[in-house]
């Protein structure tokens, strides 16, 4: 109950001027989308004035103008075709405070009930905040870095970070058409990650692994390998396919590849394995999923130890764990049990550090999720993430496409 007090005074104290709390509200949650405004030209003067938008209640069909509009929903029904894009959603965040959502310029305004939706221009734009909307439901998201909260640093990279990969106070970013970036994140230099080599290839860098000493590079074409300490190219492999993703371990490099194989590159060999459909590798082990489920076997053998019941999408491992994640949800094997959660959005990535599975999706989100137990929360992020990975205590360091990437706290 005092949590539900709180809210309403919150909303109350928001509405009155200030705008800080209500832009934390929003970032920390998402709020069902229960109407739209179109602007209609009724008397055919070649524009849609204020009194000739109409509102549509989403959850009744109900049509209305908008001065009839009445805490959601129309108090006069009238019935008009609407075949052209909505000018704006309207958004419920507690029982009689909306906000309005311009799908032109992307502004985002609270409104009153008794306010209408007549006014001409928005009244306490909340300008640094950014919207989407799924599922009629929308999320916000801080455009603005300074304003987003337990965030400590920020590097905007020339490229765009698909992958970032750790290795003590070194930061390996591959950074798309910028090639191979590496930072020094030493404490000292963790509120301005210091830039310390490059070195460009000849497609853009998309993903990057840290194995014996040694930095390997993939692109959507080639796998290259570079001395961690000097960077100095070492070895270069072309690929027969385009590049789904690859890894490192002490029997090869494998590579698997978007047309459906599997190569394993050794000091005396190449392998290829037909007809693979996706997997996740790691040091000892390769999971491999298809219709069937998802199979576990022995490197280099390649013996099937274990089968999983799980279904298709993105891999991931955290000790004893595996789970995969698609748009239905994320399954995770834990034991001789299989725990479904359900999360509501589909991922773009799917990692693992520190103990968590994390799942990565397109609206500046991700879920972090406890492998023994099942239980998640969403975290929000100021930009999409691609990637994630454990710095120090609660620090995390996340790629963050274009946007370049951030260090921030996670409790």
């Amino acid at each position: 109950m005092r949590t539900v007090v709180v809210f309403f005074l919150l909303i109350g104290v928001v509405f009155g001027g200030q705008s800080a709390q209500l832009r934390a509200l929003l970032v920390s949650g998402s709020f069902p989308v229960v109407g739209e405004l179109y602007g209609v030209d009724i008397d055919g003067d070649g524009m849609a004035g204020p009194r000739e938008r109409i509102y549509l209640d989403l959850r009744t069909g109900k049509k209305c103008f908008a001065y009839r509009w009445d805490a959601g929903s129309c108090s006069e029904p009238i019935d008009i075709k609407l075949d052209m894009e909505p000018i704006a959603y309207v958004v419920a965040i507690a029982k009689s405070h909306f906000l309005y959502l311009d799908t032109k310029t992307q502004e985002v305004a609270p409104l009153r009930s008794d306010a209408g939706l007549v006014a001409e221009h928005l009244h306490n734009p909340l300008c640094d905040i950014a919207w989407s909307i799924e599922d009629g439901k929308a999320f916000f998201v801080y455009k603005d870095f300074r304003n987003f909260p337990n965030l400590l640093a920020h590097y905007d990279t020339p490229g765009f970070v698909w992958d970032i990969e750790r290795v003590g106070d070194t930061l390996y970013v591959a950074d798309g058409t910028a090639g191979l970036e590496v930072f020094n994140i030493a404490a000292e230099n963790l509120l301005h990650p210091k830039l310390i080599a490059q070195r460009a290839l000849q497609d853009e860098a998309i993903e990057v692994h840290y194995f014996g000493g040694d930095i390997y590079v993939g692109t959507k074409n080639a796998l290259y390998r570079y001395d961690a300490d000097t960077l100095a190219l070492q070895e270069s492999f072309k690929l027969p396919a385009e590049l789904y993703f690859f890894r490192p371990t002490p029997y090869g490099l494998f590579a698997a590849l978007v047309d459906g194989s599997l190569l394993r590159f050794t000091t005396h060999q190449k392998k290829l394995w037909r007809n693979f459909d996706a997997a996740y590798i790691t040091t000892h082990a390769l999971y491999r999923y298809d219709q069937n489920g998802l199979a576990k076997t022995s490197l280099p053998h390649m013996r099937v130890l274990k089968h999983y019941p799980l279904g298709w999408g993105e891999v991931a491992v955290v000790g004893t764990n595996v789970a995969v994640a698609s748009k239905e949800g994320v399954e995770i094997a834990h034991g001789g049990k299989i725990l479904a959660l359900q999360l509501g959005f589909a991922p773009v990535n799917f990692v693992a550090s520190k103990g968590y599975f994390y799942l990565l999706d397109s609206i500046a989100r991700m879920a972090r999720i406890d492998p023994k137990s099942g239980a998640s929360e969403i975290l929000y992020l100021p930009y999409p993430a691609t990637d994630i990975t454990a710095y120090k205590g609660n620090l995390y360091i996340v790629g963050q496409g274009g946007a370049g990437f951030v260090v921030m706290k996670i409790k």
